[in-house]
């Protein structure tokens, strides 16, 4: 009896070890907290750095894993590998600082930057002192989500500048100081840009637009953002010529006297369904200017009326 006992003890071995040869932890020795996970699945094809929380001992001298980790988002993206499904996580209370052009440069493809935290407890990235700092997109496939981002100098020209295509946004927040205005939020020079489900607001009059799509390029997806503003232009604007656009499941609001919610070029093509506007202006029409993308249901709330109209 002893001995069937001791074989069978002997063969569950065998096979749990058979078995953790296809499982592992995260890449770079970061715990994963006692759950095995497949080997090469989406969640661990690459490393995984995060950067902390903006107190002391925080340094980009550290290995950047949870317990020891960067102090700079653009420091981590440095640490990343092209193209192999690496993740920064960025700790929740995290405060950045972008003061140049290109203070914070995604120019290693296929990485993803994910925010932990919620509403104000998530990292927050500041951008200031000259007009020029911004945010960089020259990579491809390049991922941000849950992020905050905060406007600190009036006449900033953009905050993230989308110059390669493939570029996902989701989930984040913008938003400006009193009486601050930047140009815009997202300038798009790419095909196949994502902005999904985001926050943009700008009650202070001054800024032209929250997004712009600035010149011909496709599959551009704008779906389930909020935004509100004084925008002189729109919400949503572009004077270039586009395709296969959509522009779905929006709520803007345009402060701006008898000034769109969105306004894009004749050329402009794609759908535009399903979207919420206010405007400040007695005249439905004003709050829409689709170019030449086919308009499916969309709303329009009129000053202050409190009936919406539908368009077309």
């Amino acid at each position: 009896m002893k001995t069937k006992i001791a074989l069978v003890i002997a063969a569950f071995c065998l096979l749990s070890t058979s078995l953790m040869a296809g499982v592992t932890n995260f890449s770079n020795g970061v715990s994963s907290y006692g759950i095995p996970l497949p080997t090469g699945s989406g969640f661990t094809g690459g490393k995984v750095f995060f950067v902390g929380d903006s107190v002391a001992g925080n340094s980009d001298g550290n290995p950047g894993t949870m317990t020891r980790p960067f102090a700079t988002i653009d420091y981590a993206i440095g640490r990343c590998t092209a193209s192999k499904g690496d993740t920064i996580y960025v700790l929740p209370g995290h405060t950045g600082t972008v003061s140049a052009a290109g203070g914070i440069d995604a120019d290693v493809a296929g990485i993803r930057i994910i925010g932990l935290g919620n509403k104000d407890n998530r990292p927050v990235i500041t951008l200031g002192t000259a007009d020029t700092a911004d945010i960089d997109i020259d990579a491809a496939n390049i991922y941000f989500e849950n992020l905050k981002f905060v406007v600190a100098k009036d006449g900033l020209d953009t905050v993230i500048d989308v110059n390669a295509d493939d570029f996902t946004i989701r989930n984040c927040e913008f938003e400006e100081g009193t009486s601050i205005q930047a140009d815009e939020y997202i300038d798009v020079s790419a095909n196949a840009t994502e902005i999904i489900g985001n926050t943009f607001r700008s009650v202070a009059a001054g800024m032209a637009h929250a997004i712009q799509i600035n010149g011909t390029f496709s599959d551009i997806v704008i779906k389930d953002n909020w935004i509100y503003g004084d925008f002189s232009n729109a919400g949503i604007y572009s004077a270039s010529a586009f395709v296969d656009a959509l522009i779905v499941g929006n709520y803007v609001q345009n402060l701006q006297a008898d000034d769109h919610a969105v306004e894009l070029t004749a050329a402009a093509t794609g759908i535009i369904s399903d979207n919420r506007f206010g405007i400040n202006s007695e005249a439905a029409t004003n709050a829409l200017d689709p170019g030449s993308m086919k308009l499916i249901q969309c709303y329009v709330a009129t000053g202050n009326v409190l009936d919406d109209v539908q368009l077309p």
